[in-house]
């Protein structure tokens, strides 16, 4: 969860520094924070093809919601 979470944050800050581009650019950083979890590779190539900042957070923010119950 603390993985995610900071990852959620970087992909903010990226955004806010860089705009798009710079959330592409934290693309390789993924592999790292998702490790470890079910379904690592499958979240791995979501969040690798994700087309833009919206789609990234939403992929986080899922990835935080099947950790622990989100109603």
């Amino acid at each position: 969860r603390e993985k995610i979470e900071v990852a959620l944050k970087h992909v903010h800050l990226a955004f806010e520094d860089k705009g798009e581009k710079g959330v592409q650019a934290i693309k390789r950083h993924f592999s790292k924070y998702v490790s470890g979890l079910r379904a690592a590779s499958i979240w791995r190539q979501k969040l690798a093809t994700a087309s833009n900042y919206q789609s990234m957070e939403n992929l986080l923010q899922e990835i935080l919601c099947t950790d622990e119950a989100c109603h």
